[in-house]
This record gives C-alpha cells, structure tokens and sequence, in this order.
C-alpha cells in the first residue's frame, strides 16, 4: 500500500502545474470532441485528440519515472502498475501461437452452437449458429 502511496504523490507532485493545466484543457476538450465525434460516426475527427495525448504523455511519464521508458509502458503503466510493453507484446505473441490452430478449429467443427447463446454478438449468423464458415 505505501508502494502505491508513493506512486500516486509523486504523480501529483512531480509534475509542473503548467503542464498539469495543459493536460486537464486538452482532456476536457477531447472529452467533448469524443461525444460529437462518436454521435457522427466521425472516429477519424477524433485523431488530433488522441496524438495530442501521446505528445502529452511522453513528457509527462519521462518527469515521473526516474529512468526513461518507453511511451507504450508508460501510458500502460498509469492504468495497470508494473505493467510493461515488453510483457504485453510477450504474452500476445505466446497467446497468438496458440489461438490462431484453436480458432481454426472452431470455425472449421461441424458442430456449431445455438445462436440464442450469443445474442447481441457480432457473428452471429442468420442461420441461427455462431461462427459458420
């Protein structure tokens, strides 16, 4: 617990407050800009917000983190602590290996489930099974 303590005042306290009032306007607007967007269907409007906040969370992270880290763990680290780029991208590549040949088999088995077990999920086929090839 004082691990985390320590984490959320340093978090607090090491970042300059100019930059800490940047963060917040950008926030504030990219939270609007998102509901106009996503009411449009317009995903691509949104772009500028989200390169604004990687220009914003490089600097942010570098001032937190004693040591220099890569963007990707820094932004993954704010949300999940401990966490890294280098244990993401190692467990994906594991798991891919072994979901790729099970995902094949699936689709590729005669038997099928029901649709009325995946109600409301994308794939699921007219023809009241899920995943027909």
């Amino acid at each position: 617990m004082l691990k985390y303590s320590r984490r959320d005042f340093d978090r607090v306290t090491k970042l300059p407050p100019e930059f800490v009032s940047e963060k917040a306007r950008h926030s504030s607007k990219a939270f609007h800009a998102v509901a106009e967007c996503k009411a449009k269907s317009d995903f691509a409007g949104y772009a500028p917000f989200i390169e604004q906040h990687i220009k914003l969370a490089k600097p942010g992270g570098q001032l937190i983190w004693a040591a220099p880290a890569r963007l990707t763990t820094i932004m993954i680290d704010r949300h999940d602590p401990g966490m890294t780029a280098a244990v993401i991208e190692g467990c994906s590549a594991n798991e891919g290996r072994a979901l790729v040949p099970l995902m094949r088999e699936i689709v590729s088995s005669p038997v099928k489930a029901p649709n009325r077990h995946f109600r409301g999920f994308p794939g699921a086929s007219n023809s009241g099974h899920f995943c027909t090839p």
